[in-house]
């Protein structure tokens, strides 16, 4: 389903959260795809677009609509990459003009396009005209929250993110024989936290209102569950004091 939805940050987000659960059933097999994911990261950033137009001449591509989703990844070949890529430029020249506290939240629209305007003009296509129009979202969590926030206002987005994740880092060391249903809980709740994240690589998914809903939603149980491990940890007779 989704391969279906040809949503390649929902593939980017499944892989990440695969990742994570592979540290629960063996953590040299989690380490080693950890590794293996960051060297094709590597190659697809130096050599993405050379391979993907080796592989869009093949009969097996160019006669599937999926395939062709997910190999077209070359600006030349897929707009929405192009949108992408002027977009992120755009953010970036806003960061540069506003680093500490952004331009505000949610003021992306208004504030985005001038700087949409001079990155096509920058690259020699003044009247070239974005899938979504100006003032797009950035698609990029991370950007957006650099331009619309600032410096500080990412600090504290990410904060938010390592703090919940310690917790269930924390309560999956203290969790003992008695919490594996609350251990096993809390390794797919880290899957799906970070598969959010790796996402957020490529959508405003933490500023869609019914995704930050989900979101926010898993973090309170992550919480709660952590805290119910950590305490049952301490009331153990061998706790340490």
């Amino acid at each position: 389903a989704i391969f279906a939805s040809l949503s390649r940050s929902a593939v980017v987000g499944l892989a990440a959260g695969a990742l994570v659960l592979l540290f629960r059933f063996d953590r040299r097999l989690g380490l080693a795809a950890v590794v293996a994911a960051a060297a094709f990261a590597v190659v697809l950033l130096v050599g993405g677009a050379g391979l993907a137009n080796r592989l869009q001449d093949s009969a097996l591509v160019r006669n599937s609509h999926l395939l062709q989703r997910f190999v077209l990844i070359a600006p030349s070949e897929d707009r929405s990459s192009m949108d992408r890529i002027f977009i992120w430029q755009a953010g970036l020249l806003g960061f540069q003009d506003r680093p500490f506290f952004g331009f505000g939240l949610g003021n992306h629209d208004p504030e985005l396009g001038p700087y949409q305007h001079r990155v096509v003009e920058a690259h020699g296509l003044p009247n070239y005209q974005f899938t979504t129009g100006y003032g797009t979202p950035l698609h990029n969590i991370y950007m957006r929250t650099l331009f619309d926030l600032g410096l500080v206002g990412f600090i504290c987005y990410l904060g938010l993110w390592a703090s919940v994740l310690a917790r269930i880092a924390r309560a999956l060391h203290a969790a003992g024989p008695t919490e594996r249903w609350e251990a096993t809980l809390l390794w797919g709740l880290a899957a799906a936290l970070v598969s959010s994240m790796a996402a957020g690589f490529f959508e405003d998914n933490f500023f869609d209102g019914e995704v930050q809903t989900i979101i926010l939603a898993q973090m309170a149980l992550a919480l709660y569950v952590a805290w119910r491990v950590v305490r049952a940890a301490h009331r153990r007779p061998n706790a340490a004091p």
